[in-house]
């Protein structure tokens, strides 16, 4: 319900718009039950079904066609096993030499402190 002036020098010199609320929500009115969400109710067949389902809206492959969705997939799965591999290869062995670094290095400055001290 206002009335909007026209800065452009159309032939209309006001137009007016009116709206309208159809759907209203209040906080004493009870969420339907079909529109409630729990996932601690959920069988794990339903819980696999909701993650593919956010994974497909949230990648924006719900938009492809079946067989461009299978291809996108398994690029999906196939970088995130690759990822995996690697980290299972690789992490483990850094993941040492960064400890016996850091070991390294405390018992220097461990070794320091004692010779400040004497």
């Amino acid at each position: 319900m206002g009335t909007n002036s026209n800065h452009r020098g159309s032939k209309s010199a006001t137009t007016t718009t009116t709206t309208t609320t159809k759907w209203t929500y209040s906080d004493s009115e009870p969420v339907p039950k079909q529109w409630q969400f729990n996932l601690k109710e959920m069988t794990w067949r339903d819980k696999v079904n909701f993650w593919y389902l956010r994974y497909l809206v949230i990648s924006g492959t719900f938009m492809l066609e079946p067989w461009e969705r299978r291809l996108f997939d398994s690029f999906v799965l196939g970088f995130g096993g690759m990822a995996a591999y690697a980290a299972y290869l690789y992490l483990p062995a850094y993941g040492m030499s960064f400890c016996s670094g850091l070991w390294v290095a405390l018992l220097e400055t461990a070794r320091r402190f004692s010779a400040l001290s004497t």
